[in-house]
């Protein structure tokens, strides 16, 4: 009998020590003692520039004067620069990753990843490294001069946390085509590479006239609407824009526009006959793709705006 108790006893004594180790290790996971603002600075409103280098490319966002963010002097899209800011804001480690991988990740964020840094003015707060697996499924960043590498998520989505930080510079334009104060329009240039006789210019003089011709108001007033409102559909990767290589060969359309500064915005458009979608270069070095519905209503000769 008192074989069995001390049995039962020892049972016991085994399964509460168990109990015991597993507690402590739950307790003592990385998850629940990982600091989650790692990766955050005080003010996020303060940060006036990020600049984002990935291999030999990189990408300065940049706050002017008037409070518009721009990335290489052109207008950034407002809504992946809010995207860029909520990363930056709700990101957190969901743990840090162990010592043994650690070390061989770090180097490969390092080398690999996007450093990102964010300034303040003159100062920088923050800078860290952001890369993934392969798959992109997984997020990680390491701060720079340190060698701790955390698992990265946002709490509530399913999304890669890292890549906001891996688009090329195309992806921060803003989608506008002729992003620019439309008050300070000075001139408007239409060219045909096919029929020169077609090319016309229009000039401000009180209101907007094309030179030598007497041009129907509403058809001018309605070309230019469509123009100043004009959106990409999307951005091209230099990858993505081989496969438009084609179109290079149609004779194109290019419109350029000037601002009272002497600035020119231009756009060169290679329609195809037949296809939905039309490929063009935007300010000579942006691949982008249109709707050809939003292009075509300005692919408009000088006679198509003669009164009648």
């Amino acid at each position: 009998m008192q074989q069995k108790r001390n049995i039962r006893l020892l049972i016991s004594l085994s399964v509460l020590t168990i109990i015991t180790a597993l507690l402590i290790f739950l307790f003592n996971r990385t998850d629940n003692v990982v600091d989650k603002t790692v990766f955050r600075i005080a003010d996020l409103r303060l940060v006036d520039r990020v600049v984002l280098e990935h291999d030999s490319s990189k990408v300065e966002l940049k706050l002017d004067a008037s409070g518009r963010w721009k990335a290489k002097d052109q207008l950034a899209d407002r809504s992946m620069i809010d995207v860029l800011f909520a990363t930056l804001q709700q990101a957190e480690p969901k743990r840090r990753v162990s010592d043994k991988l650690a070390d061989s990740l770090a180097t490969y964020l390092k080398r690999n990843g996007t450093a990102v840094t964010l300034y303040q003015g003159n100062e920088s707060p923050l800078r860290f490294y952001a890369g993934g697996n392969p798959s992109k499924s997984q997020a990680y960043f390491v701060k720079e001069g340190d060698e701790d590498v955390y698992l990265m998520v946002i709490p509530g989505y399913r999304v890669y946390t890292s890549g906001i930080f891996e688009l090329e510079a195309s992806g921060w334009k803003d989608k506008y085509v002729f992003g620019f104060n439309w008050q300070n329009f000075k001139k408007l240039s239409v060219s045909f590479a096919a029929s020169p006789a077609d090319n016309f210019d229009v000039t401000m003089d009180k209101l907007p006239v094309i030179e030598g011709v007497q041009a129907d108001t509403a058809k001018l007033n309605s070309f230019l609407d469509n123009v100043s409102l004009l959106t990409a559909d999307q951005y091209l990767t230099k990858s993505q824009a081989v496969a438009y290589d084609s179109a290079r060969f149609v004779p194109p359309v290019e419109i350029s526009v000037s601002d009272l500064s002497g600035k020119v915005y231009s756009l060169r458009l290679y329609a195809e006959p037949g296809k939905q979608v039309v490929f063009g270069m935007v300010q000579g070095e942006y691949p982008a793709v249109f709707n050809s519905r939003k292009v075509l209503p300005l692919m408009k000769s000088k006679g198509w705006f003669v009164k009648k």
